[in-house]
């Protein structure tokens, strides 16, 4: 399962319009790391290295990895997300234009044990507390092009920003990291389940993502 919570409360909903992740066979190298990436359940992922800041955050480009020998789980390709981490907070984001669909969490953690994360997405927001559980990733080299990294603030307590300018080109399927990705919140609110009329919807989207689901973010629908 891709954006899924650990405890079933928050799934991200994405949307590919290319899943045919047979037709691609990237190379990697052999390195691998640990990373925590808000929504993420542990699954093949690569992560390719952006630029650090001066303030210490290392921004990621976050792709599909390869499997383990032996492993028969199906895995969808999602694209390109962007992960801005430091020592002690992460902030992801997510655009996938075809989809029209822009998701980003913003995470502070906690004695290296937990995380309190505020999720936007599709005009909805709220807050979600996550094990801290970094996974391990593939370091791939796929990126090409250059990119300018803005360093992440604290604006306030309850307040946070995130923010990365440049481009990128690489591997990626049906997403794209714009030229200028902002993330900021200044407020926390509980978001709400899809309406009935849209029931149809989230069974076929459960499918396909899991049937742990219990929140969805249904895009162009609400």
């Amino acid at each position: 399962m891709i954006f899924s919570r650990q405890n079933g409360i928050y799934v991200f909903l994405w949307l590919n319009a290319f899943l045919m992740i047979s037709q691609f066979s990237p190379v990697y190298g052999q390195s691998t790391t640990g990373l925590f990436i808000p929504g993420f359940d542990p699954q093949p992922v690569s992560a390719d290295i952006i630029g650090i800041g001066s303030d210490g955050h290392t921004t990621w480009a976050i792709h599909q990895g390869q499997r383990t020998p032996g492993d028969t789980s199906s895995y969808e390709d999602f694209g390109t997300a962007t992960l801005v981490q430091g020592p002690s907070d992460a902030y992801l984001t997510y655009v996938n234009s075809a989809a029209k669909v822009t998701l980003a969490e913003s995470c502070t953690v906690s004695d290296s044990t937990l995380a309190i994360c505020a999720v936007f997405g599709q005009g909805l927001s709220g807050t979600q507390t996550e094990v801290y559980t970094p996974i391990p990733v593939q370091i791939g080299l796929t990126l090409t092009g250059s990119v300018t990294i803005l360093p992440v603030t604290t604006t306030a307590p309850g307040s946070t920003s995130a923010s990365t300018s440049g481009s990128i080109s690489g591997r990626s399927t049906g997403s794209s990291i714009p030229a200028s990705t902002s993330v900021s919140s200044t407020s926390q609110q509980t978001a709400t389940l899809p309406s009935a009329t849209n029931q149809a919807t989230n069974n076929a989207i459960s499918k396909v993502l899991g049937s742990s689901i219990i929140f969805v973010v249904v895009v162009s629908l609400l």
